[in-house]
């Protein structure tokens, strides 16, 4: 299956039951893609979907409404699947989960790439992905039709690493709370989830260390407080009666977003396009840039495996050279003065044919 150019039209070309097939669908290279990707979900309703079914499978919003429930209780980003569900329920109310097919899906997925940026409509999917797979585990439909969309390919962002100067604009630029969660980020390396979801029962003053809960996927971590940390921490007061360290002053609930305050904290200081994740990187590249070893930046991140955090280690020439020369740190490796320089000693060589004064010598 692909697309090819004719006549300076675009063509898709794949099999239907053995058969090769070939399609001209126009000037719109976009439209050619999205034409061969329906074209493959077609096919595999034809193979596989319909032979799967549910009896009596709900309406998709009402298994939106169980989804949800379920979501509250195991999931901290739960609020974002709750504004993902409802702009999906806009394309799919009032059709059964059964009859949701990989095609309905795909259309969703080209309407929604027009509407927002291709990292919400990837989180959207996953979203939905994750839904049905547990709707067909609790046997509320038959196939997840998402398995056979792909998301939309992201464009890399190179990663921002502030410079101390940066870093110290930032905070100053920062007020209130949202200063103190900037200066927590850039001394702890954590996470804006992991800041607001920071207990006053998660702070071990005498021994000096925060302890992150990880998420389902992920297990606890410790990280020593800094004395900067330990300075701002020591002398923070949250609402009273709250747990989190982070609340809102009038709730005392966890603080939902900061996105508005970070950006303007991030103009006055002249850093536009900075994201908050980049105070993590920033983080994790200072503690390499001052010598900190791989698997001690791996656990104060909390990295799965060193193979994430091989990003942090790039090597380049400079780098090398300082290397072999610690090498040559070793006094008793060091050539002495008399010595003679390495190419330049004095080497028997055979006699040459023709040659007088060897000849006289022997």
């Amino acid at each position: 299956m692909g697309i090819f150019v004719k006549n300076g039209k675009y063509w898709i070309d794949y099999k239907l039951n053995g058969k090769r097939k070939r399609e001209c669908i126009g000037l719109d290279k976009k439209l050619a893609e999205v034409a061969l990707e329906t074209r493959k979900l077609d096919i595999f309703l034809q193979n596989s979907f319909a032979v799967k079914r549910v009896a009596n499978s709900p309406y998709f919003e009402d298994f939106a409404e169980e989804y949800l429930e379920h979501a509250k209780e195991k999931k901290r980003s739960w609020r974002r699947d709750l504004i993902i569900i409802k702009s999906a329920m806009t394309h799919f109310m009032g059709v059964r989960m059964d009859d949701i097919t990989p095609t309905k899906v795909a259309e969703y997925k080209v309407k929604r790439a027009d509407e927002v940026k291709p990292g919400t409509v990837n989180r959207e999917l996953a979203c939905l992905r994750h839904m049905f797979s547990l709707a067909v585990k609790w046997g509320k439909a038959g196939v997840n039709p998402l398995k056979e969309v792909r998301v939309l390919e992201m464009p890399k962002r190179p990663e921002r690493i502030l410079s101390d100067d940066e870093a110290e604009r930032l905070v100053s630029s920062a007020k209130g709370q949202t200063r103190d969660i900037i200066i927590m980020a850039l001394n702890t390396g954590m996470k804006l989830g992991e800041i607001f979801h920071l207990k006053w029962e998660d702070l071990d003053f005498k021994e000096g260390v925060i302890t992150v809960i990880g998420s389902r996927r992920e297990r606890d971590r410790k990280i020593p407080m800094n004395s900067t940390v330990l300075a701002h921490l020591k002398g923070a007061k949250g609402p009273d009666g709250s747990p989190y360290i982070f609340a809102d002053p009038q709730t005392g609930q966890l603080i939902k977003k900061i996105e508005k305050s970070f950006k303007t904290a991030l103009a006055k200081a002249g850093l536009e396009g900075c994201t908050f994740h980049d105070l993590r990187h920033s983080f994790g590249m200072r503690l390499v840039q001052n010598g900190v070893d791989p698997l001690t930046v791996k656990e104060l991140l909390g990295h799965s495996t060193l193979e994430v955090t091989k990003r942090y280690f790039q090597s380049t020439p400079e780098k090398k050279r300082k290397a072999v020369e610690l090498i040559s740190s070793f006094h008793r490796w060091r050539p002495s003065p008399e010595s003679t320089p390495v190419g330049s000693e004095t080497v028997d060589t055979p006699p040459q044919v023709g040659d007088s004064s060897q000849a006289l010598n022997n």
